[in-house]
């Protein structure tokens, strides 16, 4: 078996592009070692895989290898264990060529007396067999001059650092688990979270589209003044759209009370947004208690809160908390950045679409699913607390 590992240069990214410039490479080389290059460190691959991905025969990705090997963008290292006894030949690739070793071997064109299958097919359940490749490489069943270990010329399992197809495995299905996930951990049913890319989409889709349901019905809205950026920057672009803001101060504390969100409600408020926990101070604020008064006196009224920086910190349930609008990001419990999510509730029976496009998340906020991120989300922190 060999191992292929990728080691980068401090300050050298793949972008500078060094072994495109050199002109004793092939194009099948040069666009093999970027591949190679860009692939995560934690899945892999193997020979036939690679044959398959670039529509090569194997012969022709061993030639690469070769040329590579060769120009000294791969070294190639014989794996002893603590007894001195071989193991694994170690691959390592480079982005810049490193000097030839002393020690080296002549290297000659693996492919010139040993030809191979032009291209794996399905038919056959072994190496050359790219549905096997990741089987292939733990298999212990394989006669001991397959167990051997492995070289260029071989046509046996190489595992190169390479992406998994399907990272998520069943898209559809993994969405599902993870909007149930997270909507159990904000306390919510399923079908009223949405997905966004953070908390700031979040809070933009809210306010904006809240804005545009509540149409004429009024100018007045209220926040407080010691919001997320991602509140009060949409505060003042309605602003400029001619809306009316309020905004209130803190407390010596850092607390908005209930009673001075009462005393500024109007007859013509139509939203207020209020942070669940501010994340600067830390203060908190009584939202479920804010969330009555403004239904009680201002019944057509949309309560949002930001609860970015309280999921899963400030206990809650969604159902029962009060907020019409509910914003949550993943990256402040330890999960991926760049997912968020947004509630929705039942009470809101229609609220406009903030982004056009596919028809994602119910046709109400189009764009393909980030579901690397969305997995992170529900396998970390909401898997915990759900």
């Amino acid at each position: 078996m060999a191992v292929f590992r990728v080691e980068r240069n401090r300050g050298y990214t793949v972008m500078s592009n060094h072994h495109l410039r050199n002109k004793e490479l092939s194009l099948k080389a040069k666009g093999l070692l970027s591949q190679m290059l860009s692939l995560p460190e934690d899945w892999d691959y193997t020979l036939a895989g690679l044959s398959l991905i670039n529509k090569e025969s194997i012969d022709a990705i061993r030639t690469a290898i070769w040329e590579l090997e060769k120009a000294g963008y791969i070294t190639r290292r014989q794996g002893r264990d603590e007894r001195g006894k071989m193991t694994a030949i170690e691959y390592t690739i480079y982005e810049q060529p490193q000097p030839p070793q002393l020690d080296s071997p002549i290297l000659e064109n693996p492919t010139s007396a040993k030809p191979s299958l032009d291209f794996p097919t399905t038919a056959k359940p072994t190496t050359e067999n790219p549905t096997q490749l990741n089987k292939d490489i733990s298999r212990t069943d394989l006669p001991k001059k397959d167990q051997s270990i492995t070289d260029l010329s071989s046509t046996d399992s190489i595992p190169i650092l390479s992406p998994d197809p399907s990272p998520c495995g069943d898209a559809a299905a993994k969405l599902r688990k993870a909007r149930l996930q997270v909507a159990k951990a904000m306390g919510a049913e399923p079908t009223r979270v949405f997905f966004t890319a953070g908390g700031t989409e979040a809070d933009n889709w809210a306010i904006f589209s809240a804005m545009e349901r509540m149409g004429k019905r009024g100018k007045h809205i209220i926040t407080t003044a010691i919001e997320h950026h991602a509140v009060l920057h949409p505060m003042k672009r309605l602003e400029a759209m001619g809306y009316r803001v309020t905004y209130l101060q803190p407390d010596t504390l850092g607390r908005i009370s209930v009673e001075v969100l009462e005393g500024a409600l109007e007859k013509d408020t139509v939203l207020v947004s209020m942070m669940l926990v501010n994340n600067e101070t830390g203060a908190v604020m009584p939202i479920r208690e804010m969330a009555k008064v403004v239904h009680r006196k201002c019944p057509e009224a949309i309560f949002h809160t930001d609860a970015v920086q309280g999921f899963l910190k400030i206990p809650f349930q969604a159902k029962t908390l009060g907020a019409d609008l509910i914003s949550v990001s993943s990256h402040k419990v330890h999960g991926p950045k760049g997912v968020g999510a947004l509630y929705i509730s039942p009470r809101l029976k229609s609220f406009p679409a903030f982004l056009l496009g596919g028809g994602q998340e119910s046709g109400l906020r189009s764009g393909t699913e980030a579901m690397p991120a969305i997995c992170g989300l529900r396998s970390r922190p909401c898997r915990v607390e759900g």
